[in-house]
């Protein structure tokens, strides 16, 4: 969570009107703070596309290594091991995209 720190009332509300019009929405208020957080689902759908295309290439490695010969199950058994740390990747910025960023804006006193 990034926070925000802000010296006058009219710079706060300026502040607040400018991350409303980004994209950023109202989380918890009070008098001197607001938290506001922005999702960003496009973001995540494109991860899930890249999450299930991954899984099928990851499969399909694993069912080519089952109708191979012993001698030639390296390649593809590293293969799969590569897709499997680009998954673990790819769904670590899923969850990341789906949090979505949170700042805190305060007024100083």
């Amino acid at each position: 969570m990034r926070i925000k720190k802000i010296k006058s009332q009219k710079k706060f509300e300026n502040t607040i009107d400018e991350y409303i019009t980004m994209g950023y929405k109202l989380k918890s208020q009070n008098e001197s703070s607001i938290k506001l957080k922005k999702e960003n689902i496009p973001r995540m759908i494109i991860h899930g596309i890249i999450m299930l295309i991954l899984f099928f290439q990851f499969f399909n490695s694993l069912v080519m290594i089952m109708f191979m010969p012993y001698q030639t199950k390296d390649l593809p058994l590293l293969f799969s091991m590569i897709l499997l740390t680009i998954i673990a990747i790819n769904s670590y910025y899923m969850i990341k995209s789906y949090k979505g960023e949170e700042i805190l804006i305060k007024i100083e006193k």
